[in-house]
């Protein structure tokens, strides 16, 4: 068993969810709601986790239907990067003024 400081204000929260019958106890009170905190921080990464599944299934479909492009020498790549650069530019572009017309919504 380890021991924790609480605030006086946290353990006054965990005394009404005992005195009312809410919980057994203290211990028990502490634990649920560190299993919580843990299921709760889990989903998010689920959540990320799933994107990035759905991310790299696209990128595979696209192979798979001969949608790349082959970068054979640096000139090529440096072409590769600028074009990725300036789309990236322009997304950036178009949420900012997405985001400045619903401010001013």
């Amino acid at each position: 068993m380890r021991l924790v400081s609480l605030s006086d204000e946290i353990m006054a929260v965990i005394d009404r969810f005992v005195a009312s019958g809410a919980t057994p106890d203290h211990t028990s009170f502490i634990e649920a709601a560190v299993c919580r905190h843990v299921a709760e921080l889990h989903d998010g990464q689920d959540d990320e986790s799933q994107v990035l599944i759905a991310q790299a299934e696209h990128g595979i479909e696209d192979i798979a239907a001969g949608r790349y492009q082959t970068v054979s020498n640096s000139a090529e790549a440096d072409a590769f990067w600028n074009d990725i650069a300036s789309a990236t530019e322009r997304k950036a572009a178009e949420l900012r003024m997405a985001a400045k017309t619903a401010a001013n919504a």
